[in-house]
């Protein structure tokens, strides 16, 4: 379970600190949901390096999810700008 993770990640990253762990907690638990609720079209070379993006992000950063996010949400906008017409 993710958000079991998530708590426990936390309780080791801040383990005196309640507040920190309640606001890591949340932070991750909001970028997981958004990331489970980014829309990739599955088709195409756009979709497929979309693919790639997140599970290279998720390789590399699991089980932080908000530098999953970040990382995907950088290579695709870095994506984009190389491909788009001027």
């Amino acid at each position: 379970n993710e958000y079991e993770q998530i708590k426990n990640n936390a309780k080791l990253e801040w383990p005196n600190n309640y507040s920190l762990q309640k606001f890591e907690i949340e932070r991750q638990k909001k970028a997981y949901k958004d990331l489970c609720s980014v829309a990739i079209m599955h088709t195409g070379r756009k979709g497929s390096a979309y693919k790639k993006i997140k599970q290279r992000a998720w390789d590399e950063w699991h089980p932080n999810f908000s530098l999953i996010q970040y990382q995907y949400n950088k290579e695709v906008a870095a994506y984009n700008s190389l491909n788009s017409r001027y």
